[in-house]
C-alpha cells in the first residue's frame, strides 16, 4: 500500500482517500472524469476484459482517447494534469466558497432538503 497521510487503507487495487468526498466533488462538479475528458472507461475496459490490474492500465494508456471531437490521447501526463487541475478548483475556487457560506444559508438548506425536496419528489411520484 502506498504510505501517504491521506491514504487510509485499500479494497483491491482501490485506494480509500481521507477526503474522497471533496475530491469526488470537484472530479463531479468540474467534470474531469466524465467521457469528454478522461475516455469511456467503462467501454474500455469491457472491451480489455482485464484479469490483472497491470493489463487494465498498459490498454488504458495505449487505447484511452477522449470521447470529444479532436480529443486527445489520454498519457499519465494528462492524468497529473486532472489532479492538479482538481487542486486548483478545490483549493481556489471551494476555498472562497466555503469561507462565504453562512450557518442561516446552511439551516435554510437543510430545510429545503428534508423537506421541499422530498415533498417535490412525492408530488412527481403521485
Amino acid at each position: 500500500m502506498i504510505n501517504r497521510e491521506w491514504i487510509t487503507g485499500t479494497e483491491g487495487e482501490n485506494l480509500k482517500f481521507k477526503r474522497e468526498t471533496l475530491l469526488n466533488y470537484g472530479m463531479n462538479r468540474w467534470g474531469l472524469n466524465k467521457a469528454h475528458s478522461v475516455g469511456s472507461t467503462s467501454e474500455l475496459i469491457r472491451t480489455c476484459a482485464p484479469t490483472k490490474y497491470e493489463e487494465w492500465e498498459e490498454f488504458y494508456f495505449t487505447k484511452a482517447k477522449q470521447k470529444k471531437k479532436g480529443g486527445l490521447n489520454i498519457t499519465r501526463e494528462f492524468i497529473t494534469g486532472l489532479g492538479q487541475t482538481l487542486h486548483i478548483k478545490l483549493s481556489e475556487v471551494v476555498q472562497s466558497e466555503l469561507v462565504s457560506i453562512t450557518e442561516e444559508e446552511c439551516v435554510d438548506y437543510a430545510y429545503n432538503l428534508v423537506l421541499n425536496r422530498t415533498y417535490e419528489g412525492y408530488r412527481t411520484e403521485i
